[in-house]
């Protein structure tokens, strides 16, 4: 849920605030109502640089160039910019707020009613797509000169569509020049589903990868079906940049040849064989449609969308109306102490958080992915036909359930990430096992990894969320140990353990990192330990003797941190936590990655000798049950840990991970076993 704001904080510039939707590390997001005369209002959405940074020049000139460049996009296909403006030393812009929903809420309501979308209702919205995108790649600065702007994360969920058919390319958080800085150096930006595959490679990038992005979005509205999916990031990528993706004519026999072609070209793996433009491509979608007798009716557009999401739309316009109503400013003339008036701000009820819906998320920049799609946060209750209040589904889920009585049952998390945002994240979670056990239940976290197994092995607590390595070494020391359920997270069953180096390095492979400072998050980390020094034995270092040792420093965000901050020059962390720094301000940009160093599942929930089997088996059940949209209306929860649900372990997965692990117990051993002899001699 957003943040209600007091009266001294509820305006910028000319706007009123009405809630704080999200947080980023440079910027905080509201929406806002702008009023003035003879009744004009109209919502917006302001985007307000965070106070600490206003001070730092570095900070404002990124804020502000991005508002500069994007106040002169001016397309109908865009979504607009309305303002740069200053409040107190610290810079804002107002935007357009829009009302509608994402291409892909459409597409999920087409799924859900088992509809194959139209041809010409998909070539209709996508052709705007198409132009919008244009207006980006085209865009001139007063003098003439292209900015030559390249978007890098269009895809369904930055595709807004208004219920009369118009669609609106959102989310210019990553936008850049072409053979400009990169937003993170030597990390991808942007959803790996719609990337292209010199994106994937991090190569040199034109608007041609826009159009790749164009390509995958037209495809899947088309097919109604998703063009990229895998059990990993890395089976993604392999598939997008070895070109083996499947031929629209085979997945929609339906659909003409000659529009299948316009898809299949903008799809190349060699981009010197896709349209050269976003328009060039919208053209020979167009014709296609023509000469194949299909109409391109915004007519039928907008009655598809009635049909799909109608209900939808009437009650979030329906919301917004009474909401406005009750919540903006009310000017309450109060006698001053000399006997004039002052105007006094009063609000009258709260309006919803960002993670309703999970379409409005803010980038380490501060920059909202989505920005127009706060038109999807409202939430309401509905009393005998009338709008009481919004709430926040994932805040308030559970919470006017009476707590059941008995003893409690606790699980200990190994701290893979901060404690407090850990708690934080999977409280609705432990609410939801609360009411399906009828038993109260007791979230913590571990002192370390080891600490965490021990609890749970020792009998200390019932059940223990553990990494990977940890644990097949607690399974293989304490057989009786029994692994319930493995975390999926955001729909993935495991995560990709990446080496990082400063920005500033030069270095190409880890051979020339040999000498400097090494961190870890923790000894029994999988991706932060185990698999980081497997790597480095296997290119010839030895990574106890090779590199300078630094003390462990927690978890995954402390070791970005440490990097960034110089405090180490090298250390392994899961792929994912590089956005998590991200979200929490910590500059991963100044970050790159060496090399990837193996996949593991995620963390997996272990039941120890003090669970009942009775516990054991209700806890497994409400696992496996778990389904985040029900209960939640979000895909995944948590910005952070991103939970999607949970599974059986997949014994092939751990196996995979045995002869790793193996070896680095056998070093270890041996280094015991060599530190005991030195004693013994002395």
């Amino acid at each position: 849920m957003g943040d209600q704001l007091d009266n001294s904080q509820n305006t910028v510039g000319r706007y009123t605030l009405l809630e704080r939707l999200a947080v980023g590390g440079m910027a905080e997001i509201f929406l806002a109502c702008e009023r003035g005369v003879h009744d004009f209002e109209r919502l917006v959405v302001i985007k307000k640089m965070l106070p600490h940074l206003a001070g730092e020049e570095q900070f404002i000139q990124m804020f502000l160039q991005e508002a500069r460049i994007c106040a002169r996009i001016n397309h109908q296909n865009v979504v607009q910019i309305i303002e740069l403006g200053e409040e107190d030393d610290a810079p804002y812009m107002a935007m357009e707020y829009v009302h509608g929903s994402t291409l892909r809420e459409l597409l999920v309501a087409t799924d859900k009613r088992r509809f194959h979308m139209p041809h010409g209702v998909a070539i209709q919205m996508m052709t705007q797509a198409m132009a919008g995108a244009h207006a980006v790649h085209k865009l001139v600065d007063s003098s003439g000169k292209p900015y030559n702007l390249i978007h890098r994360d269009i895809s369904p969920h930055n595709l807004m569509v208004t219920p009369e058919g118009h669609v609106k390319l959102l989310d210019f958080g990553i936008v850049k020049a072409e053979g400009g800085e990169r937003t993170r150096t030597g990390v991808l930006k942007g959803k790996l589903s719609y990337m292209s595959p010199e994106q994937c490679q991090q190569q040199h990038l034109d608007s041609r990868s826009d159009i790749y992005a164009l390509g995958i979005c037209t495809w899947e509205l088309l097919a109604g079906e998703k063009l990229f999916s895998g059990k990993s990031e890395l089976q993604i990528m392999q598939t997008i940049v070895t070109g083996k993706i499947r031929h629209l004519g085979r997945v929609r026999h339906d659909i003409p040849k000659e529009i299948q072609d316009v898809v299949m070209k903008s799809l190349e793996l060699d981009r010197e064989k896709r349209f050269e433009t976003a328009d060039e491509m919208r053209r020979a979608l167009v014709t296609a449609a023509q000469n194949n007798g299909i109409v391109l009716s915004n007519d039928t557009t907008q009655d598809f969308i009635r049909d799909m999401l109608g209900d939808k739309h009437r009650a979030r316009r329906e919301f917004v109306s009474t909401a406005l109503d009750k919540t903006l400013v009310t000017a309450a003339r109060t006698a001053s102490t000399e006997g004039g008036y002052t105007e006094t701000a009063t609000r009258v009820t709260q309006m919803g958080g960002a993670a309703v819906m999970g379409g409005l998320v803010v980038t380490a920049g501060g920059t909202v992915l989505g920005i127009a799609i706060i038109a999807l946060i409202f939430a309401f209750i509905v009393n005998g036909g009338e709008v009481d209040k919004v709430r926040d589904p994932v805040a308030d889920a559970y919470t006017d359930h009476i707590v059941p009585t008995g003893e409690p049952v606790e699980i200990r998390f190994a701290p893979t990430v901060p404690p407090d945002i850990l708690m934080s994240e999977l409280d609705p979670f432990r609410r939801y096992l609360e009411v399906n056990l009828q038993t109260p239940i007791v979230f913590s976290v571990g002192e370390s990894y080891a600490a965490t197994a021990e609890a749970v092995s020792s009998g200390d607590v019932e059940f223990a969320s553990l990494p990977p390595a940890m644990t097949m070494m607690t399974v293989k020391k304490h057989p009786e140990i029994e692994l319930l359920a493995v975390k999926l997270l955001d729909g993935s069953v495991g995560t990709d353990g990446v080496l990082l180096i400063s920005e500033r390095s030069t270095a190409a492979t880890a051979l020339e990192m040999k000498g400097t400072r090494i961190c870890y998050p923790d000894p029994n980390s999988t991706t932060g330990y185990v698999l980081p020094r497997v790597y480095l034995r296997s290119q010839g270092l030895n990574p106890d003797d090779d590199f300078i040792q630094i003390e462990p420093l927690g978890n995954h965000l402390e070791v970005i941190k440490g990097i960034v901050e110089g405090r180490c020059d090298i250390g392994g962390v899961y792929r994912g936590a590089l956005d998590e720094a991200d979200d929490k301000g910590i500059p991963a940009a100044r970050t790159r990655m060496l090399a990837m160093t193996g996949r593991t599942p995620h963390d997996a929930i272990a039941a120890g000798r003090k669970s009942t089997p009775e516990q054991r088996a209700k806890l497994l059940q409400a696992l496996l049950a778990f389904d985040p949209m029900k209960e939640f209306g979000v895909e995944a929860l948590g910005e952070m840990e991103k939970l999607s649900g949970w599974q059986r372990p997949d014994q092939k997965a751990y196996d995979r991970l045995t002869a790793a692990i193996d070896e680095e117990q056998a070093v270890r051993a041996s280094k015991a076993k060599a530190g005991a002899d030195g004693e013994a001699t002395d």
